[in-house]
């Protein structure tokens, strides 16, 4: 799994990782503003109890220690005023006055779950907020389940929302990202579907008027994985020279092609092109990565790997642990400069520094 607390992100034009605070502790965060209001009421008419009754009680109690009880009670009904009387002016003031911010959607993932349904998503966007010390950082919204299909992650949108309890009220799409299409988990295409396709076998509906397999789909053209990165660019992602060596292609049954860089004639990286079912089946398999955006119609990264797809083929850049860790942001480069010279894909960024900034 990737690092759900340092997301990558292309917001700007370049690559950074943005740090993810996930709020739990606090009762506020996520809920709409009656519940919190109406919690708030309770606390500050039990602080009022507590202060308006205490004399009575300590009349009734007597005895010695009724001086610490007394300073007990003053303590316990103040602290309840002053957090009810404060929970009400924020949730009042988020209320009359809801933020509305524009960013990068980098990651989402389930919250609350109520009768085993999720009812509130974390929705991490960089809208390009920065903390003290100058790093990009986000605290997550809650995002309701009724939202969750009005973005994907990688679009550009506009939220509206309570700032205090993070809970979002709209979510417009200002920028759509490269959508996924293939392995989203919500779409018709299945497991099940696959593996006919892989049989040869072409679904009701999906035959054509060729009766070729699966409807008469073409097999789609495998891209050298030497074509993608040159050796120049490989050495100043690892920082070391490497030297190129031809790997494999395969053509059937799975189509592959392999391209290795070595490092003092040890293996260092080495990038794979697959096409078709064979690069589907690649992408459901690293689908637990962390989501890039930006990068072909989807794009993951792992701690030593980083892959994407460009349309039918996918391209795979592995990095041998051997080799150390790359600077941040170095990975993600080599994976978009080598997906950009895939069919129907953008320019590729700048390299960014060893800092990742």
């Amino acid at each position: 799994m990737g690092d759900r607390t340092r997301v990558w992100s292309s917001r700007g034009g370049g690559w950074h990782r943005v740090r993810v605070h996930y709020p739990w502790f606090w009762g506020r965060y996520g809920k709409k503003p009656l519940p919190v209001g109406a919690w708030a009421a309770v606390c500050l008419l039990a602080g009022l109890a507590v202060l308006g009754y205490r004399g009575t009680a300590l009349d009734r109690l007597g005895g010695t220690g009724n001086g610490l009880v007394a300073e007990g009670s003053l303590l316990v009904g103040l602290y309840l005023i002053v957090r009810g009387v404060y929970r009400l002016v924020r949730v009042s003031a988020d209320v009359a006055a809801p933020v509305t911010l524009v960013g990068e959607v980098l990651w989402d993932q389930s919250w609350r779950s109520a009768n085993e349904r999720t009812v509130l998503y974390y929705l991490a966007v960089d809208d390009g907020h920065r903390d003290r010390s100058g790093r990009p950082s986000t605290t997550a919204w809650g995002a309701p389940r009724e939202l969750r299909r009005s973005y994907q992650v990688g679009d550009v949108v506009r939220l509206r929302a309570h700032r205090w309890t993070r809970r979002v009220l709209e979510i417009t799409v200002v920028e759509p990202g490269r959508a996924r299409q293939l392995l989203d988990f919500e779409r018709a295409e299945s497991t099940e579907g696959l593996i006919v396709e892989a049989m040869g076998i072409a679904p009701p509906g999906r035959r054509g008027a060729g009766g070729g397999p699966a409807g008469g789909r073409r097999r789609a053209l495998l891209p050298a994985a030497g074509n993608l990165l040159t050796i120049d660019e490989v050495s100043r992602a690892v920082g070391q020279r490497v030297t190129a060596r031809p790997g494999p292609t395969i053509a059937r049954p799975a189509p592959l092609s392999l391209q290795l860089y070595e490092v003092n004639g040890r293996m260092a990286v080495h990038v794979a092109v697959t096409t078709g079912l064979t690069a589907r089946l690649a992408l459901r398999a690293r689908h637990a990565g962390t989501p890039l955006s930006g990068i072909g119609d989807e794009a993951y990264l792992g701690e030593h790997w980083a892959i994407a797809r460009s349309g039918e083929n996918a391209v795979t850049v592995q990095v041998d642990p051997g080799v150390g860790p790359l600077p941040p942001g170095h990975l993600p480069w080599l994976l978009w400069t080598a997906a950009g010279r895939l069919p129907a894909q953008q320019p590729c960024p700048d390299l960014p520094n060893a800092s990742g900034r």
